[in-house]
């Protein structure tokens, strides 16, 4: 996993040299995930005992899984200059131009956070392919999930134990009775209009406030402070949107209606409700979908009629799919997914609910 630092690479081939016999060629293969894949080599290389033969190894242009390899043209370029070998650089860069750069455009490797958060945590890059794909926590949050991954799991991948860890993470317990009690007040037998991140609130903005006008609604938005609108409260269970723009919301603290998972930078929340409570009885594709947890709650607070705008669903081309690109979230993998199962969600709950759409949205069939 790239995980080697100079020290440790050779302390290790000191403990090999010493006990293998003369004959023997020891290999260094090198993953770059701390970008150490060329320096590592040329360091493998300068310490070799002189009675033993050793090799490094690497591919053109660090092709390979994820961070990638030592880029072989790298290696060649020192051991002709350091070591006076007659490597032909020119027929490997075009190798390079015609083979590898075609495959390069369409299927990248090489340095990325993604990989170095997996190196600096000692830990198998599909925990944390796991928990970025969430959507839901700040870099912050991953790293201390990470961290606390048993010793013996951590290279290798257990799908079932880092969704238990981040469940577990996710349900902060709370005692929000008296939160229940105030909010109900405020909600109860009220027309409810919910605003998210949708192009149709920008596109449909006057007949948005035409609905919220007319119908004396109380305006609650989605982890988002939409400027436009003169919101009532905004909903808040998403950490890594709160840490993004944070100082955004400050300016709004009074108006957040928080989730239990979420854990405040500076002073509490005006509401906080248990994100367990909210989740309970949920699919694992939903349950931190954030229109979802706040629907849930709806059905404890009881209003007269909710009214949904700017909940378009999900393209998969995340760049079109939010009235703003800089709050936009990659789903390209789960769109169809995630569309299909909050639709169904949406179905099921208009029963205990009198639910409407004021924009067009993949979750309305009706």
């Amino acid at each position: 996993y790239g995980l080697l630092h100079k020290e440790e690479l050779l302390h290790f081939y000191s403990l090999l040299d010493g006990n293998l016999l003369e004959d023997i060629t020891i290999g260094y293969h090198s993953h770059n995930n701390f970008q150490l894949g060329y320096s590592n080599s040329i360091a493998f290389l300068e310490n070799k005992t002189a009675s033993r033969s050793v090799l490094v190894d690497g591919t053109l242009f660090g092709m390979g899984k994820s961070a990638g390899n030592a880029p072989i043209e790298l290696l060649a370029m020192h051991l002709n200059n350091r070591y006076g070998r007659q490597y032909k650089i020119s027929s490997i860069l075009e190798a390079i131009d015609i083979n590898i750069m075609n495959i390069f455009a369409t299927k990248p490797w090489g340095y990325s956070y993604i990989f170095y958060i997996s190196a600096l945590n000692d830990c198998h890059p599909n925990y944390v392919f796991y928990l970025i794909n969430k959507n839901t926590l700040s870099i912050n949050s991953i790293n201390e999930i990470l961290f606390k991954i048993p010793v013996d799991n951590k290279l290798l991948y257990n799908e079932k134990l880092i969704e238990s860890m981040y469940n577990d993470y996710q349900c902060v317990a709370i005692d929000d009775s008296e939160d229940i009690i105030e909010l109900k007040k405020i909600i109860e037998a009220r027309n409810i209009v919910l605003l998210g991140p949708g192009k149709s609130i920008n596109v449909c903005s006057e007949k948005i406030k035409k609905c919220i006008r007319e119908s004396n609604s109380i305006v609650i938005s989605v982890n988002s402070v939409m400027t436009p609108y003169d919101c009532d409260y905004i909903f808040l269970a998403s950490s890594k949107r709160y840490n993004v723009e944070y100082p955004i919301f400050k300016q709004y603290h009074d108006k957040i209606i928080a989730s239990s998972n979420i854990t405040p930078i500076m002073g509490d929340f005006r509401y906080r409700v248990n994100y367990e409570k909210l989740t309970k009885g949920l699919e694992t594709e939903v349950c931190d979908n954030s229109l979802v947890l706040l629907m849930q709650l709806m059905t404890i607070l009881k209003p007269k009629k909710i009214m949904l705008a700017g909940f378009d669903g999900f393209s998969g081309q995340y760049e079109d799919d939010y009235y703003d690109p800089g709050i936009a979230l990659n789903l390209k993998n789960s769109a169809a997914v995630i569309n299909d199962k909050t639709q169904k969600y949406i179905e099921k709950i208009s029963k205990e609910l009198d639910i409407s759409f004021i924009t067009d949205s993949v979750y309305n069939k009706r």
